[in-house]
């Protein structure tokens, strides 16, 4: 496995885990407020993880071609749904991880062609 591709999956982790943390702190909010998100010290590692997503993203994309790294960035959408049932106590059903396993499947599959 290329270092490219390592870092698109670390940059894809690192989005998800961004917007999981952005849930966390705005929840933690009694009223929304941008002063409330910018004093909110889980809502702003929640950008500087998503800053260092975008840095591995982009030497991901000067390691590895487009066509393979885009594709890997497709799983930042599993992250916060696992964190929504893990940390959230959220509730989804079989079919939604029916299609988050599809979804994992097709980005596989289009990277590797």
């Amino acid at each position: 496995m290329s270092l490219g591709i390592v870092l698109a999956i670390i940059a894809s982790v690192c989005f998800g885990i961004s917007v999981a943390l952005q849930k966390y702190g705005l929840k933690s909010l009694k009223k929304f407020s941008f002063k409330g998100m910018a004093t909110n010290k889980r809502w702003m590692l929640s950008i500087v993880i998503g800053i260092v997503g975008i840095l591995l993203y982009l030497v991901a994309l000067n390691l590895a071609d487009l066509s393979v790294v885009q594709p890997l960035t497709s799983l930042t959408i599993i992250i916060p749904v696992i964190a929504g049932v893990t940390f959230f106590k959220e509730k989804i059903g079989g079919v939604k991880w029916a299609l988050l396993a599809l979804v994992i499947v097709g980005v596989i599959l289009i990277s590797m062609s």
